[in-house]
């Protein structure tokens, strides 16, 4: 039998509650609540592939396939490309934060 998910019920204690939720308070800041400084400070201290680390949720919430294939497809990067290349920060960055 295959187990997809969790089902949680808890009493609301106001908006602080859902970091009392296990694996809510591990998830990474919002997209679209980042700066394009933060998210060039944080990519840099990243390791692995630009591809993966968009895609982690403990990085950023809110960014899945179709965002980050969009984001690479606009900055010219390929999915595998190291995630510190600090030209790549820069662009992803811009394409990735800008409204």
């Amino acid at each position: 039998m295959r187990r997809y998910g969790k089902f949680m019920i808890f009493e609301w204690n106001g908006d602080d509650a859902l970091d009392q939720v296990p694996g809510f308070a591990d998830l990474g800041p919002d997209a679209l609540a980042v700066g394009v400084e933060t998210f060039v400070t944080q990519l840099a201290r990243r390791r692995g592939q630009i591809k993966n680390t968009l895609l982690n949720q403990k990085f950023l919430v809110g960014i899945g396939n179709a965002y980050s294939d969009e984001i690479l497809w606009e900055v010219r990067l390929r999915p595998i490309s190291a995630a510190r290349r600090s030209t790549m920060m820069t662009a992803a960055g811009s394409i990735a934060l800008s409204p």
